[in-house]
C-alpha cells in the first residue's frame, strides 16, 4: 500500500494546522464522496496533493463521530462545489468541524456549502484512487 495508513487515527486540535498545511487545505482537491456509516458518524473523502509525497495524490478519509448537524450534498453534487478555497478542519470548545471554503469560526462556517460538525475527528491516508 505505499507505506500509507490503513486505519483512521484521531486528529487532535493542536495537529489542525500541521495538517491543513501538510495537505494545502485540499485547495484544489477533488472531493469524491460523502459516507453516511451511521447516524452519528460520516466521512467525506476528498482527494488531495501531499506535501509529505512530494505532492503526490493521495485520498484522505476524514471521519467526524458524534455528528450534531449537518449541511450535505448528494454524491453527484460533490464535483460542482468549488475548492478553490479548499476545506476548513477545526475544533472549538468541545466541537470539532469540516467545511467546504475558508472560515474563521464554526458560526461562519455553518453558511457552508457543506459542512459536517460533531465531537471528533478521525482521517486515514490512501492510495489515489484516479
Amino acid at each position: 500500500m505505499c507505506g500509507l495508513s490503513v486505519s483512521l487515527r484521531p486528529l487532535y486540535a493542536h495537529e489542525v494546522e500541521s495538517f491543513e498545511a501538510r495537505f494545502d487545505y485540499a485547495i484544489g482537491g477533488v472531493l469524491r464522496r460523502i459516507e453516511i456509516k451511521n447516524p452519528e458518524t460520516i466521512s467525506l473523502h476528498v482527494s488531495v496533493q501531499d506535501k509529505r509525497r512530494d505532492f503526490d495524490w493521495i485520498d484522505l478519509e476524514i471521519e467526524i463521530s458524534s455528528v450534531s448537524d449537518t449541511r450535505l450534498v448528494e454524491d453527484k453534487q460533490l464535483r460542482y462545489l468549488d475548492m478553490e478555497e479548499g476545506i476548513t478542519v477545526m475544533f472549538e470548545e468541545k466541537k470539532a468541524l469540516i467545511a467546504v471554503g475558508e472560515y474563521d469560526t464554526i458560526e461562519s462556517a455553518l453558511s457552508a456549502p457543506l459542512y459536517i460538525l460533531g465531537g471528533a475527528l478521525k482521517y486515514q491516508e490512501n492510495t489515489f484512487s484516479a
